[in-house]
């Protein structure tokens, strides 16, 4: 409701009259936050196969925490990197192999792009946060009535990345 009475009242981050594309980073943070300081936390999981599928050894889930006001630069600075380079969307599995969007690079391109896209997180991002686990490992540990449990192995490193979002937000004082 917030977000309607904004568009009518014109208070958006377009003036009336004027057009800019939908970005749904964009309207998810202004339908949830007031204040640029407000604290926003985003998981990224990458499901590209990578650690999902059964012939790998090890899953990792990450991604970063930052304000409103962070993720907003971030968003920006992403979106112009992504311009500048040609690309629709990072995909790190297929810029490894180079394969796809990032067909004809050189290492050279690709260590200049990776070097940009850790800075924008860096200057974009209070902290990383992530779990990695050995399949091998989590399944001789893990009691198999546990392991079934919703998300298995994948569900079981994204909870420990919500525990890490937790205790880095009780060691800054966000409540």
């Amino acid at each position: 409701m917030r977000e309607i009475k904004r568009i009518i009242s014109g208070d958006y981050p377009f003036g009336k009259g004027q057009e800019q594309a939908y970005d749904s980073f964009e309207h998810l943070y202004r339908s949830l936050f007031t204040q640029k300081s407000d604290l926003f936390v985003m998981l990224t999981v990458y499901l590209d196969d990578s650690g999902t599928s059964p012939a790998n050894d090890v899953i990792a889930v990450g991604g970063y925490i930052g304000t409103v006001k962070q993720w907003e630069r971030f968003n920006g600075k992403w979106k112009s990197m992504l311009s500048y380079y040609g690309i629709k969307m990072m995909r790190r599995s297929a810029l490894e192999t180079l394969k796809g969007e990032y067909d004809g690079w050189s290492k050279e391109k690709k260590e200049r792009f990776l070097r940009r896209a850790h800075s924008i997180i860096r200057q974009s991002t209070y902290t990383a946060v992530g779990s990695v686990v050995v399949k091998r490992d989590f399944n001789d540990v893990i009691p198999k009535k546990m392991a079934g449990m919703p998300g298995g192995v994948y569900g079981f490193c994204a909870h420990y990345c919500l525990k890490a979002v937790k205790w880095w937000c009780e060691d800054h004082k966000y409540d």
